[in-house]
């Protein structure tokens, strides 16, 4: 395959998944791992502006962070961290992850907060996608990691916004996550597939 451009899904997408407790549902962190890859992904990518040291407890670096070395299962990592807190699985809160200063400086002035900045400039659901791109936004209503809105909402800012863009709204049959980025990778290899069909044709078409 040609990998022409990648975002980095790691944006809010209004998941906010690096503050899931700015939302109305429970602080009880479902992918309490999800939330270390992104607090690492996002320092990763903004070096000297989101600081790990500002967002997660000391003993959460200590003890966490270095079981992200690419060589334990998401449900490993899910395990290791309630156990690192001394939580049951399931059980691991934002305050479990995160320092009292972020979490209280997030539900009063987020905009004081330069993870949160970073994460509200770089949001998909207000992405203009180029002219001529195509983009195939693959998404199952019953997502329990994404939001459904993310995606529903990008597509109708795209027609908007650009409408001559190619982007288009797939909605999955998947019920969870997981099985949906399985769904969508085969939808994009039957697109690919489909229009190099179209594109072969095309050209022998033209042939005299």
């Amino acid at each position: 395959l040609r990998l022409t451009a990648a975002y980095p899904l790691a944006a809010p997408l209004n998941l906010m998944a690096g503050v899931p407790f700015m939302t109305e549902e429970s602080e009880i962190l479902g992918h309490p791992e999800d939330q270390v890859f992104l607090v690492l992904g996002w320092a990763r990518a903004y070096p000297g502006l989101v600081k790990p040291e500002e967002i997660l407890k000391p003993e959460a670096i200590r003890d966490i962070v270095p079981l992200i070395d690419g060589r334990h299962s998401a449900d490993e990592l899910n395990t290791q961290i309630a156990k690192a807190v001394g939580k049951r699985k399931g059980l691991v809160s934002a305050e479990d992850l995160f320092l009292p200063a972020y979490l209280e400086a997030l539900r009063k002035d987020p905009e004081s907060l330069a993870y949160y900045r970073a994460q509200m400039a770089a949001r998909l659901d207000t992405w203009t996608p180029p002219k001529d791109l195509k983009v195939l936004l693959a998404a199952s209503p019953t997502d329990e990691v994404v939001r459904y809105s993310n995606s529903s909402g990008e597509a109708a800012w795209a027609e908007a916004k650009a409408p001559g863009s190619g982007l288009r709204l797939l909605d999955l049959q998947a019920k969870d996550h997981g099985r949906g980025a399985g769904e969508a990778l085969l939808y994009a290899v039957l697109d690919i597939d489909r229009d190099e069909a179209q594109a072969q044709a095309a050209g022998q078409a033209m042939k005299p």
